[in-house]
């Protein structure tokens, strides 16, 4: 049995199910991809993709911490709107940088630059059984 790699493992946690393209860009030399997971097997987003303003705070930050990415990144899929965690005080976004083969690279939190601009609310995520989940 051939051993898992850290990629099988990360998408093992929470596999991606579904998700929505709403805009792409150039990053370096590359065009990416920017979506939003509507759905993994642990939660489904009731709300489908986030509010136009939000995206376009989404491009702003993917744009921001674009040197983060993996070189071989072809798209970038939004799991958390800006939050905070018990494990990262600061303000972030969550965000998943896939590969062009769909292998997940580990998960990402994105940072604004300017800490002067308002952060969106989070958007809530209701799991399968119909909890929510923030």
């Amino acid at each position: 049995m051939a051993s898992k790699t850290k990629k099988d493992a990360l998408k093992a946690v929470n596999k991606l199910l579904n998700e929505e393209i709403f805009n792409s860009l150039e990053l370096g030399t590359r065009k990416v991809q920017v979506e939003c997971a509507t759905k993994t097997e642990q939660w489904i987003r009731p709300t489908r993709i986030p509010r136009t303003s939000e995206q376009d705070r989404l491009v702003e930050v993917v744009q921001q911490n674009r040197d983060r990415f993996p070189p071989a990144t072809a798209k970038i899929v939004l799991n958390l709107l800006q939050h905070t965690s018990p494990k990262d005080s600061r303000p972030h976004w969550t965000v998943w940088p896939f590969d062009i083969k769909g292998m997940a690279f580990p998960t990402m939190h994105l940072y604004w630059v300017d800490e002067d601009l308002e952060f969106p609310d989070n958007t809530q995520l209701q799991s399968e059984d119909g909890s929510d989940r923030a």
